[in-house]
């Protein structure tokens, strides 16, 4: 299921109506924008959906004392750093390679 917000974001650029896109009559600037894979507008949704909802939920529980001083936060797992780095390798490859091939 696609979010609303990435719906909205991505018509604007991909759509000929859309007032970001380079295919309408008359772009922005008089240039318009194109977006090559769709890098942009995922980019750009993701971006705004993280600060918004930094913006909403706040800081984490136990991030400052009483005093509104920051509290350093433990270490993380290092093997976790390693899959993590390792599954979003592995995925940008597959999307990269993808749109390659399409191209």
């Amino acid at each position: 299921m696609r979010h609303p917000l990435a719906s909205a974001c991505s018509l604007q650029v991909w759509d000929v109506n859309g007032w970001l896109s380079a295919h309408r009559p008359d772009p922005v600037l008089g240039i318009g924008m194109i977006d090559f894979g769709g890098s942009a507008v995922v980019h750009m949704s993701a971006g705004l959906c993280g600060f918004l909802g930094t913006l909403i939920i706040g800081p984490r529980i136990g991030r400052f004392d009483s005093n509104g001083k920051p509290v350093a936060i433990a270490g993380h797992s290092a093997s976790l750093v390693v899959l993590g780095t390792c599954v979003i390798t592995d995925e940008r490859g597959e999307a990269l390679g993808g749109i390659l091939v399409e191209a």
